[in-house]
């Protein structure tokens, strides 16, 4: 899959760009195929030690100095007008702070298992971008799809390790304080789903991602409040419906992952635990009963249903 990554990746209509590659420390033979590849975009940058997640990308962005800047996976494909149809967009409105697009999914075959598109405007300002995806679902980013404008931050590009699988989410939407929001609503990555992707990882770890999602409402109350979208008390409100329902999700991606009706069941236990005001959400409950009563096809169905669009929870 790397090799497919970066053969999108330099395969590119757009021709002035470079890529920086960072091996962190890997022990698979990976350096010697990165070292083996001979094209002049190409930078490789071999690392004696594994930051973790957030760590790593926090280093391959302050080793670029270009003006746009993004993180790109080893396992995604980039079309190939992906980089031409960003700087187009980059070009057409000069405030854009960011930029992201539709994306095609794929599995682990490379097969199409479906889309990720969202209803926006080509361009809207951060503020309201910053509301819509807390009051509305399926407005978060794919994450390769992001490309950033460094030249309108006067901050360092920061992923926070305190919420590592939702780090992502989180920078972009302080980011958001620096300028519009572009998007491009046209499949211009095909993004790669499958259980060995962190996302996979992360929900088996299920403990873990309830307390990142803890954290991570936390900073996202603090957030809404500093850029004055909310009071202190709607933010904390939203936030919590809005996690709340999110963990309901993570126990029935959690029951498809691992097809157990025990694993659903230390999945509460967890919650009670950790979370204990996700049972007292309406969502949340009917995910749980869903998860523990019904087929994983018909629990999703159900709680679609159950959720109106503008109630669901930010997803990750």
């Amino acid at each position: 899959m790397l090799k497919e990554a970066i053969a999108s990746v330099l395969n590119q209509s757009f021709l002035e760009y470079r890529v920086i590659v960072v091996d962190a420390a890997s022990t698979d033979g990976t350096i010697d195929y990165l070292n083996s590849l001979r094209d002049e975009k190409l930078q490789i940058i071999q690392c004696e030690d594994n930051r973790g997640m957030a760590g790593n990308w926090n280093r391959a962005i302050a080793l670029s100095r270009a003006q746009y800047v993004m993180l790109f996976h080893d396992d995604d494909i980039m079309h190939k007008d992906f980089l031409s149809q960003q700087y187009r967009m980059f070009q057409k409105y000069r405030d854009m702070v960011f930029c992201h697009s539709s994306a095609r999914l794929i599995n682990d075959r490379g097969d199409r298992v479906g889309s990720k598109e969202m209803k926006v405007p080509e361009n809207i300002s951060g503020a309201d971008y910053l509301t819509r995806v807390v009051t509305q679902s399926g407005l978060v980013p794919v994450p390769p799809t992001v490309v950033i404008n460094r030249a309108l931050l006067n901050r360092k590009i920061i992923f926070d390790s305190e919420i590592e699988p939702l780090a992502d989410i989180f920078c972009w939407l302080e980011l958001t304080e620096y300028g519009s929001v572009g998007y491009i609503n046209e499949e211009l990555i095909s993004y790669r789903i499958h259980d060995k992707s962190v996302t996979g990882i992360f929900m088996k770890l299920f403990q873990r991602k309830l307390e990142y999602r803890k954290c991570f409402m936390d900073k996202m109350i603090v957030l809404l409040v500093k850029r004055s979208a909310f009071c202190l008390s709607d933010a904390r409100k939203i936030m919590k419906k809005y996690t709340y329902a999110g963990v309901g999700i993570d126990i029935l991606n959690l029951k498809k992952s691992t097809g157990s009706l025990s694993h659903v069941v230390k999945s509460c236990l967890i919650v009670i635990k950790v979370m204990p005001g996700a049972l007292t959400n309406s969502r949340c409950f009917a995910s749980i009963l869903a998860a523990l009563f019904m087929p994983y096809n018909l629990s999703r169905s159900i709680y679609r249903r159950l959720v109106s669009f503008k109630d669901r929870s930010i997803s990750c």
